[in-house]
């Protein structure tokens, strides 16, 4: 009883000075989005999408500008008659069309696998960066719709058109991105003029998609713990039990002789299509899963400057990239890009369960993975091994974005 008495005497006037001091003198405790600024991050892989929708290429270094990567879905694939712009979203397919870039030669060379015509796979090209007399001789095709922007673009291939056409089974054409503008962005966000004055080719919105390896091995775990939820199964697939891994209702339809163990760990990141893959370094503190959810803006510097600073002090001392909104997802993922079969419920639907976290689609349904981003600089390069340092951070809850109309 008496030490009870003593405990909630008032304090002194002397206590609470001495209180008020030591809350001046000692620092706040950062909030959970600023211990990014912090870590030691690194661009694992860089992705490039010439035509958009279909397979992409793996490469050491890119080229940018402030529409995207270089090359970077310069390509559209469109209906011959209705100039309908398509994607894997209406035709599953697209992605085992794989075009690659022979940067010595000047040439996108697409393959193009017309097994089911028993022709195997045919290679036809076009121009990586065509001459000006070349894009003279292009027809040029208006009234392409991408979403709720109209642009243009260069027919450069009847050939391209006749095997395309062929594959799909109806009359499509291949356009490379013509000389109208398109704004960045599903509508023209509030913020520097760096992101509002840009624009990009045939992305859907924003130039680039930056992702973390942390945020696919939970995806990969979600769904290994959502398919095998037994304790013993369990026990193997939580590499890291400080992190919660839940697991969500997958109907018995679901094809497990598909969806292995093996098939869901080495669930591939190239389903959500993104551009640059960051990692941690192994220093320090390990990125969490969806730790970018708050990013605002990064910025890269070349491997060998160790010595590269870390959050606002690294600001404008590198290659600048703004986190502008958290990517929607549709039902591309859900496509095997070895296969081009789209599984009708994973892994779009357990992502569903637990990805619906921006208030500005939540209405959709869309979850959501991936960061849609923005260049600062008009021009530079990026290399897998650069060092990312995040220089600005928000709180994820209270970020939002809006789908445009169709």
């Amino acid at each position: 009883m008496a030490l009870e008495a003593a405990s909630s005497k008032p304090p002194s006037l002397l206590e609470k000075v001495a209180s008020t001091l030591q809350s001046a003198i000692s620092p706040s405790q950062p909030k959970d989005h600023e211990k990014s600024l912090t870590k030691d991050i690194v661009v694992k892989q860089i992705f490039i999408h010439p035509i958009k929708s279909c397979k992409g290429s793996s490469v050491e270094k890119a080229d940018y500008d402030q529409a995207g990567l270089k090359f970077d879905r310069t390509w559209l694939i469109i209906d011959a008659e209705t100039r309908k712009f398509y994607t894997a979203r209406d035709l599953p397919k697209m992605v085992l069309i794989h075009p690659k870039m022979d940067l010595e030669n000047n040439k996108l060379i697409i393959d193009v696998p017309l097994n089911h015509n028993g022709k195997g796979t045919v290679s036809v090209h076009t121009p990586l960066e065509p001459s000006q007399k070349e894009i003279e001789q292009f027809e040029l095709i208006d009234d392409i719709t991408i979403w709720i922007h109209k642009v243009n673009g260069y027919a450069v291939s009847p050939q391209a058109d006749q095997v395309l056409s062929e594959f799909f089974g109806k009359p499509v054409r291949l356009v490379r991105k013509g000389p109208s503008r398109r704004p960045s962005g599903p509508l023209d966000p509030e913020g520097p003029k760096e992101w509002t004055e840009n624009s990009v080719r045939y992305q859907d919105f924003y130039p680039c998609l930056v992702a973390t390896t942390a945020s696919i091995k939970h995806v990969q775990d979600t769904l290994k713990a959502s398919l095998y939820p037994s304790p013993d199964d369990k026990s193997k697939l939580i590499e890291r039990p400080e992190e919660e891994v839940k697991s969500y209702k997958v109907p018995k339809s679901v094809d497990r002789e598909y969806w292995t163990l093996e098939e869901l760990e080495n669930l591939s990141i190239t389903r959500f299509r993104p551009n640059i893959v960051v990692t941690s370094t192994g220093k320090g503190d390990p990125l969490v899963p969806w730790e970018e959810d708050g990013w605002e803006a990064v910025e890269c510097f070349p491997s060998t400057q160790v010595d590269a600073p870390y959050g606002k002090e690294a600001e404008g001392k590198g290659k600048g990239v703004y986190l502008i909104a958290r990517c929607a997802r549709c039902m591309v993922p859900n496509i095997d890009p070895e296969t081009g079969k789209r599984d009708n419920f994973l892994p779009y639907r357990v992502l569903q369960e637990f990805r619906q976290v921006d208030e500005g689609v939540k209405g959709s349904g869309k979850p959501c993975f991936g960061m849609l981003s923005v260049p600062r600089e008009i021009s530079g390069t990026i290399r897998v091994g650069d060092i990312v340092r995040v220089t600005r951070t928000t709180d994820p809850s209270k970020r939002s974005m809006k789908l445009p109309s169709k």
